[in-house]
């Protein structure tokens, strides 16, 4: 007898390779470049080179709640693979920038960096329309495992390139083909709504077909969003300001601590890059079980409250790791066992948190899932950007007494980390928002002569 898979967990498969390609064009690709780069003009680009590519990068995730509305109004699916597969075609054509001035180079990264945002947000919307209640945390969580165990190539996919194993142009092309070609088989089977959809069994439709309630039959324009409602909410702002303040530290002892040890003599570069990779592998691992907990505990117990204590955990943990860093992790004797410490820990407290408000945002509003995933990962942008230039311009303002500052640092940032934990608390809802299902349908028309793509009029 033959087994069927569902096609929502097929999907899940999908997009686990998607989340995949954009986070190897992202980090390793960009890595590749500069190599080739510098190989290509035999140069060494400066350390302030370097930051100004992936800077450029990063900018583009700013206006990443346009994707969010784009996907919110013509389904998450297109954006995903649109998003995915043009940011393909331009890792494709990245061997033809080596030559080119550093300001075209930077451009071309921002428009990467706009691309996979659009692709980022969009799944947020596909979820609110294919991810049973019992079963969403694991979808996510198993798509976005997709995304680390993207990063684990970042360790070897240049190696493979600055030691001529594989040419340059070769790994631009297979990646980036690869990426396209998933594009392809993403946009001709995955619809955005199942209801759609005539190549799922007439079981799946019937379990998924609960969903229309929450997400309407139909899908409106950026100018009729209940953009106050969303805007003055408290749950959502609970998550903007986790978002915030996660990427906030996030960047801080992820990336800049580290270099500053390196810097320093604290610890070896290879040392840090093995340490750093293991913890890849526990982060990327550490997804699967992660969403199984999740829907386990929501099920069984009160959502809100379930995500209340998972945020406060995670957070609170990170807070006193940081302390504790303050009080032995400066000693030389302690640095390596607080690094690895530091590193293994993350998997356990942020993996969980960041979990939870993506499920948090489908739960408020699965209809406006990617408008809000949208704002939440510019938030995020801010709060990554915004460390940096803060951390960077302490460091060469005060190159002396940077040492005596960065125990300061430390705990300011365990101060923003029970700040984030004290406002999810207080503010968090899972509960479905009253403004999710504006417009009402009786006030939108639909135009049944368009196309796919079209949008909604309201009378």
């Amino acid at each position: 007898m033959a087994i069927s898979i569902p096609k929502r967990f097929i999907i899940t498969g999908l997009a686990f390779l998607g989340y995949m390609f954009i986070n190897i064009i992202q980090e390793s690709l960009t890595n590749v470049f500069i190599e080739m780069r510098n190989q290509t003009n035999n140069y060494t680009s400066s350390k302030r080179e370097i930051t100004q590519i992936e800077e450029a990068n990063t900018l583009g995730f700013l206006v990443t709640f346009i994707g969010g509305a784009i996907a919110t109004t013509y389904g998450g699916a297109i954006t995903f693979g649109i998003g995915t597969g043009l940011s393909a075609c331009l890792a494709i054509l990245s061997p033809a920038l080596r030559n080119v001035p550093l300001n075209w180079v930077i451009r071309v990264k921002y428009l990467d960096g706009l691309l996979q945002g659009l692709a980022y947000c969009g799944v947020a919307d596909l979820w609110a329309r294919w991810s049973l209640l019992e079963e969403r945390a694991r979808v996510v969580s198993i798509a976005m495992s997709g995304a680390h165990f993207g990063a684990l190539l970042e360790h070897i996919i240049p190696v493979l390139g600055a030691n001529n194993i594989i040419p340059y142009t070769t790994i631009f092309s297979v990646i980036g083909g690869s990426a396209a070609i998933w594009s392809i088989i993403w946009l001709l089977y995955v619809r955005s709504d199942p209801s759609k959809d005539d190549s799922i069994s007439e079981n799946e439709k019937t379990r998924l077909a609960y969903r229309i309630k929450y997400v309407g039959t139909h899908r409106v324009l950026p100018e009729n969003y209940p953009w106050k409602e969303i805007l003055t909410s408290k749950p959502v702002w609970a998550i903007f300001t986790v978002s915030f303040l996660n990427s906030c530290g996030f960047g801080f002892y992820y990336y800049h601590v580290p270099s500053h040890m390196i810097d320093k003599g604290m610890i070896t570069e290879e040392t840090y890059h093995r340490i750093r990779f293991a913890a890849e592998i526990c982060t990327a691992i550490f997804w699967f079980p992660a969403g199984y907990i999740c829907d386990r505990a929501r099920t069984k117990y009160n959502p809100t409250q379930v995500s209340k204590r998972l945020i406060c955990i995670g957070f609170l943990s990170v807070a006193s790791l940081l302390v504790l860093y303050v009080v032995i992790g400066f000693n030389s004797s302690f640095t390596i066992p607080m690094l690895i410490l530091f590193y293994m820990m993350f998997p356990l407290g942020m993996v969980l948190c960041d979990l939870v408000y993506m499920v948090n945002v489908i739960d408020l509003s699965p209809k406006y899932a990617s408008l809000i995933s949208g704002i939440e990962i510019t938030f995020f942008t801010i709060g990554e950007l915004l460390s940096s230039y803060l951390l960077v311009n302490l460091y060469t303002s005060t190159t002396r007494g940077y040492d005596l500052y960065l125990p300061y640092v430390f705990v300011i940032f365990s101060i923003f980390y029970c700040c984030g934990a004290a406002v999810y608390y207080f503010w968090a809802d899972t509960k479905l928002q009253t403004w999710n299902q504006h417009p009402r349908p009786e006030n939108v028309k639909y135009d049944k002569r368009a196309s796919a793509l079209s949008a909604l009029t309201v009378q």
